[in-house]
């Protein structure tokens, strides 16, 4: 026992040994084919043995389904015509019209009338070639329409049906008289309950191709054919070898359908092994669907020939693409590798040539993402501080002396007070505000209210200077007053809006200030009914700056960018226009308290 254990023992670590020794390559081919190509034809064998039977079983199966599916759909037609049939019967005002007794011609055209009119309406929603009314009240006329007397009927196949078959609620009768299209005839007694007598009957006639003639033939595809006889074999749908109307061509299996209202059989069909699956309906019509077994089943065996073909294939090509995998993967491993030493000897800004799109790839990817972030990064932080010391060199000239300014302007205005010139008094107050908000201190945000004030100051001396050419609205919700924002945000925009929008009236028109919030950001929205911009030009007033000479002074594409700085790129300024109709210029930034 010890010796068998040591002589297993010794092969397993041979095996081993040679293993280790093995390329990659020769590893990958022999775990596909141990591990995955042949558990594959195996299992797959074996599964389409399993599944044979059961595919052959669903098929019978689904051919029975169908076959009650269609013999639902004419019983449910059949049913609807029954049961407007019995409604009619019953209908009071019906036969009230059908025995009272009648003294005078304008209540009998009344009733005659009546009836014609319901008829009409009945054969509207249900489809038929006639509805006729048979009863035998002396004082009623026929109008040979809808009414007739009953002796009338006595001489017709589907009344002798009806008296030698007592005791039924609905009578059908198929006339077959008609070639191609047979008529059923559906009929019901009258029956007086008080006196527990017939004074009458009700019959439709319908076309066979009402009923049957939208049943399409779902076995087409399968060269399957589909038959509905009735009582006597008489075929009442259309049939591929029978005419609507004809009887049924004497055929073996037919007995057995004869002798079973529902079941399947195979059998001999015309030199054919063939499936046939029939059923019985309430009036004793059969529905028949006869579909060859080579029909039924060619798909199976075409199945299992594919099945065949593409498990040699896939032998094939699956050791052919792995080899090609590994020998792909050994090269690009060694030229990942030689870009890895250059990284670490120092050459950061080199990038790797991808050519596939694996998990190598990705490796491949992050390392040029890595590379070219860094650089863009750098890029970014000599861009910001560029901007921010050109910004810092803009403020520094833009703060003169604030106590110098303020108590200049406060003589001034009171100057103008001691002339008594109001108009100039207003303007350096408005002045005052204006160079007050402009400075805040020094500091680069302030309140919305604030900054709303510093507009309201600019367009007061817009309005002293062009005295009733522009209209201002203001539209501001009070609760977000105490919002922060960075200063000098609306000004430049409604001094461009001023400047450029109504150029072509004179300066004449409207301007709308308003704001709109939600729960995540705040909308300020300087709107004007002006002369409006092509999306080409607000592309430009947007456009990113180099660092070019056209950033001047505190214009659009400056709030633009300060405002993609401070609060992030899915923020800044949105300009909508239409020419000759208007420009909305909205800020969007951050809900911030």
């Amino acid at each position: 026992m010890d010796k068998h254990m040591a002589t297993t023992a010794g092969v397993f670590h041979g095996i081993r040994r040679r293993w280790r020794n093995i390329g990659l390559l020769q590893r990958l081919l022999i775990k596909c084919f141990v591990f995955l190509i042949l558990p594959v034809l195996t299992v797959g064998i074996l599964l389409f043995s399993t599944t044979l039977p059961l595919a052959q079983n669903e098929g019978r199966d689904s051919l029975v389904s169908m076959v009650n599916q269609l013999n639902e759909n004419i019983q449910f037609r059949i049913t609807g015509y029954q049961n407007i049939l019995a409604q009619l019967s019953f209908d009071p005002r019906l036969a009230a019209a059908l025995t009272q007794e009648y003294t005078n011609m304008s209540d009998t055209v009344d009733s005659l009338q009546s009836i014609n009119s319901l008829m009409e309406r009945v054969s509207t929603y249900f489809p038929m070639r006639r509805i006729s009314i048979y009863q035998d009240n002396p004082t009623l006329p026929e109008d040979l329409g809808s009414v007739f007397k009953l002796k009338r009927a006595y001489k017709e196949p589907w009344y002798e049906a009806m008296v030698n078959s007592p005791g039924q609620s609905f009578y059908w009768y198929v006339d077959v008289r008609t070639p191609g299209d047979p008529i059923l005839h559906v009929s019901v007694w009258l029956k007086d309950y008080l006196e527990d007598k017939n004074y009458g009957l009700i019959k439709f006639e319908i076309s066979s191709r009402t009923i049957f003639g939208q049943i399409t033939n779902p076995l087409q595809d399968k060269h399957g054919e589909i038959m509905l006889l009735d009582q006597n074999r008489g075929v009442l749908s259309v049939s591929r070898n029978a005419e609507a109307g004809a009887i049924a061509e004497e055929k073996p299996y037919l007995e057995t359908v004869d002798r079973n209202n529902n079941g399947w059989m195979f059998t001999k069909i015309d030199g054919k092994q063939s499936l046939v699956v029939y059923q019985t309906n309430k009036l004793g019509w059969r529905l028949i669907a006869i579909v060859s077994q080579e029909e039924l089943w060619h798909k199976i065996r075409l199945i299992r020939n594919i099945a065949i073909i593409v498990s040699l294939l896939f032998v094939v090509l699956s050791m052919a693409v792995l080899t090609h995998f590994g020998i792909n993967v050994t090269v690009r491993l060694k030229r990942l590798l030689k870009s890895i030493r250059e990284v670490r000897n120092g050459n950061f800004g080199m990038q790797v040539h991808i050519r596939e799109n694996d998990e190598l790839a990705a490796v491949e990817n992050e390392f040029n993402s890595m590379s070219k972030q860094l650089d863009l990064t750098v890029k970014d932080l000599a861009d910001t501080r560029s901007w921010a010391e050109q910004e810092e060199l803009r403020l520094l000239q833009a703060q003169i002396n604030p106590h110098f300014l303020y108590n200049t302007l406060a003589l001034v205005k009171y100057m103008a007070m001691d002339i008594g010139s109001e108009a100039i008094s207003k303007v350096i107050d408005a002045m005052s505000r204006f160079f007050r908000l402009s400075l805040n201190r020094g500091k680069d945000v302030m309140t919305l209210k604030d900054e709303l004030e510093h507009v309201r100051a600019y367009l007061e001396i817009h309005q002293i200077r062009y005295p009733n050419k522009v209209q201002i609205r203001y539209e501001i919700d009070s609760d977000i007053l105490n919002y922060e924002i960075i200063k000098m945000t609306l000004q430049p925009i409604v001094e461009n809006t001023l400047t450029h929008a109504f150029v072509h009236t004179s300066g004449r028109g409207s301007l709308t200030i308003k704001t709109e919030r939600t729960d995540e950001s705040l909308s300020l929205q300087v709107i004007d009914d002006g002369c409006g911009m092509t999306s080409e030009a607000i592309a430009e007033l947007l456009n990113e700056s180099n660092g070019s000479n056209e950033r001047r002074g505190f214009g659009l594409r400056n709030v633009h960018d300060r405002l993609k700085k401070h609060y992030g790129e899915h923020y800044g300024l949105n300009i909508t226009s239409i020419i000759e109709s208007g420009t909305t210029v909205e800020v969007r930034i951050p809900m911030r308290g």
